[in-house]
This record gives structure tokens, C-alpha cells and sequence, in this order.
């Protein structure tokens, strides 16, 4: 079996690839999923992110990348469910670019399944929950790009703008703060 970060960078090196149209990155995708399921080693923050990144040329309309994001939701609800986003050295679970990157890594999905539905919301649940925003222009940027496909006909991407717009009035209070 692979560790969490091990195997956060080899679908990393994925982002390229196309799972929709070839048959072998569906098959080493759909052997990751087998290995997130396996991991001795919760998924962190930055192994997540990672395996969301490496996704973001592949569609969830395919069975291995919605199998793998599956996988990732129940590492995130079992290891994160009982003080949801608190580690036990009571950092955040996830950190602001971390948010940033899971959603980006949907950027080619158009159709939300179940398992992107509970990806995004489980993440939102965490980062509001942790008071975890959206710092920067690069962050916003990158969430705006994971839903540029999805629209927003579904609840999660819903609340994904919602967020992305809670951060951006954030960062102009800060702005309006530090700028009198």
C-alpha cells in the first residue's frame, strides 16, 4: 500500500491526462481509488488537493474518476466526521489553498454526481466551520475555475459561489481595513 502523500503525487502527475478518452489512465486511476481505500494513513489536506488536481483534465461522467473521488469523500467523512476539519494537534484540516485546489480539480466536470456533491460540501462544512477563506486573488481564481463547467444548477456549486463570494467581501473588508 502507498502512503497518503505518495499517492497524492502520483495522480498529481495526472492533471495532463485525460481520463475520458484513454483506457489506460482509467485503469491507473481506477487502481488509485483501490489505494486511497487501502491507506493505512489519513488523507490530508495537501494529498487530497493533489488527487483533485491531478483530476482536473477528467471528467466525473467517468466511472474510475467518480470511483476515486468517492474513495477520497469517505476517507474525508470517516477520518474528519467526529470533530469535523479539527486534526488532532487542533490545526484546520484544510488550509485556504487546499480549498482552492479541490474545487480547481473539477474544472472538467459538467455534470455533479454524488460523490462531487459530498467532495464539495464535506470541503465547505470544514472550511467554514475552521473559518478557513479564500486569501488571495490566485485562490479565487482557482475555485472559480473548478466550477466553470458545472454551472450552478446544483446545490454544491451553489454554495461553492456562495463561498467564493463570503471570501471575496472578506478580503475587502481587510483591504477597506488596512487602507483608511
Amino acid at each position: 500500500s502507498m502512503s497518503a502523500k505518495g499517492i497524492g503525487n502520483a495522480v498529481l502527475g495526472f492533471q495532463s491526462l485525460s481520463a475520458d478518452d484513454v483506457p489506460i489512465v482509467r485503469q491507473l486511476i481506477s487502481r488509485f481509488a483501490k489505494y486511497v481505500r487501502e491507506c493505512y494513513q489519513p488523507l490530508d489536506g495537501q494529498a487530497i488537493a493533489s488527487i483533485m488536481i491531478g483530476l482536473r483534465s477528467s471528467s466525473v461522467e467517468c466511472n474510475e474518476v467518480n470511483e476515486l473521488i468517492e474513495a477520497v469523500v469517505e476517507h474525508m467523512t470517516q477520518r474528519w466526521h467526529g470533530e469535523i476539519g479539527q486534526r488532532s494537534d487542533k490545526r484546520p484540516a484544510l488550509k485556504s489553498k487546499e480549498v482552492s485546489m479541490i474545487l480547481c480539480g473539477l474544472q472538467s466536470t459538467q455534470k455533479s454526481t454524488e460523490s462531487v456533491e459530498t467532495l464539495i460540501n464535506t470541503t465547505l462544512t470544514i472550511a467554514r466551520k475552521c473559518r478557513i477563506w479564500l486569501n488571495n486573488g490566485n485562490e479565487i481564481t482557482a475555485a472559480l475555475t473548478g466550477l466553470q463547467r458545472l454551472g450552478n444548477d446544483g446545490l454544491a456549486s451553489r454554495a461553492s459561489i456562495k463561498y467564493i463570494i463570503d471570501s471575496l467581501q472578506r478580503l475587502q473588508r481587510q483591504h477597506d481595513h488596512y487602507h483608511r
